[in-house]
């Protein structure tokens, strides 16, 4: 990801502070003659998606001067539920795209978030640009690279994380630098080979429901998007955490969402940070399968139409409740003979694959993931959760 400081001084007039703030003017060029600046977002699509104040539901139109442009910006804060806005280009043939936004200092309310893609485009491109001008006699534009693209015909689309764990995002202008032939030439050359896909992206099926919203299936096919163009040519998404699975699954043994998930008990504001979270995940998954999208189903065809495999990966651990819950769907409370032993006999609150029904568990796992959600293949994800047998049994029976 490219970035790079426009170092733009601005004078901002913000409804919101009921002032102009003069601001220091020190800028730096950050653009060519030949290049294309788009400035005025109040020219956005829908125009009901804008306003001139702060308002629920709107982007807020802001008003700003700079060394070397001006031009209304449109921002919303993090608690604003703002919808997706069109910017139309209007030019054709190759350009590289910046975007430029503010993260202003002395407004502060967490990082931005800024969501990007193409009209052509389903999923977003999230950037995640954090850096602010800590300093109090002065504020900037800050640019940042998006992509490389055949703007023919096309529009770009900006929008921002809601819900929950929204963030703020103020987009200021759109930077487009044409690129000549023998570049464009290069890039199509670079990306019609794909003999350098040899890297593998991980993606653990839930954390990121924790930090982020995630409730769409655009949502979820923009944590696959930024790899259109890359190195990367497996996916691995993880499908289960020992018996407990992150899809709706028809297998006795395992354990659905809405069966394993704590922070179901929980209400905001209930409990520390990773509860939140926990809540959050559970929340968004069954929202998402209200409406008939498995994740792992929608990532498998997401990433197969850019030419990438998409496999399951299973964690192997298989963890029981501590402290025990009676209530519990899980694995070794339903079935504590098939857990663990140590040496002394004392039973460990962890299942044994000493025990055949363990092991076709993960079998059945294996063949629902192939089978249902379209996923190539599978990863077994040995480092999460061993051991995997003790002194059971089984085990004494065949060293014997």
């Amino acid at each position: 990801m490219h970035s790079r400081s426009a170092a733009l001084g601005l004078v901002v007039f913000l409804s919101v502070f009921l002032a102009c703030v003069v601001l220091d003017a020190r800028a730096e060029s950050a653009s060519s003659a030949s290049d294309v600046l788009i400035t005025d977002f109040s020219v956005c699509r829908p125009a009901e998606a804008l306003s001139t104040r702060m308002e629920q539901g709107k982007w807020q139109q802001i008003a700003y001067e700079a060394a070397e442009l001006a031009g209304t910006m449109v921002g919303a804060l993090s608690f604003i539920h703002a919808s997706e806005l069109t910017v139309p280009l209007e030019v054709s043939g190759w350009h590289r795209i910046y975007i430029g936004h503010w993260n202003p200092e002395f407004d502060w309310d967490g990082d931005p978030l800024l969501r990007v893609r193409l009209s052509d485009q389903a999923a977003f491109h999230n950037i995640r640009d954090a850096a602010r001008a800590n300093v109090h006699h002065a504020t900037y534009l800050r640019e940042v690279f998006f992509a490389c693209a055949d703007l023919t015909g096309q529009d770009l689309v900006l929008g921002k994380a809601n819900g929950p764990l929204g963030q703020k995002a103020y987009y200021a202008y759109v930077r487009l630098e044409p690129m000549t032939s023998a570049e464009v030439a290069q890039i199509e050359q670079d990306r019609a080979d794909k003999s350098t896909r040899i890297l593998t992206a991980v993606n653990d099926g839930l954390s990121y429901f924790h930090w982020g919203p995630f409730r769409t299936e655009q949502d979820i096919l923009s944590l696959v998007e930024p790899y259109r163009h890359s190195d990367v040519g497996r996916v691995l998404w993880a499908v289960s955490y020992g018996e407990r699975v992150n899809y709706p699954s028809k297998i006795p043994l395992a354990v659905n969402i809405e069966d394993w998930n704590r922070g179901g008990l929980a209400a905001p504001g209930d409990g520390g940070t990773y509860i939140e979270g926990e809540k959050q995940m559970g929340d968004s998954l069954l929202a998402l399968q209200a409406e008939g999208i498995v994740p792992e189903r929608s990532v498998a065809e997401y990433a197969h139409a850019m030419g990438i495999s998409c496999c399951a990966m299973l964690r192997l651990g298989i963890l029981g409740p501590i402290p025990q819950e009676p209530q519990s769907k899980r694995l070794v409370s339903r079935h504590p003979e098939f857990r663990q032993v140590l040496k002394d006999g004392t039973p460990v609150e962890k299942a044994s694959y000493a025990f055949p029904e363990v092991r076709q568990l993960n079998f059945d796992i294996m063949r629902e993931c192939t089978t249902e959600l379209g996923l190539d293949g599978v990863n077994l994800c040995f480092v999460r959760g061993p051991h995997f047998t003790r002194y059971e049994k089984p085990v004494l029976e065949r060293i014997k």
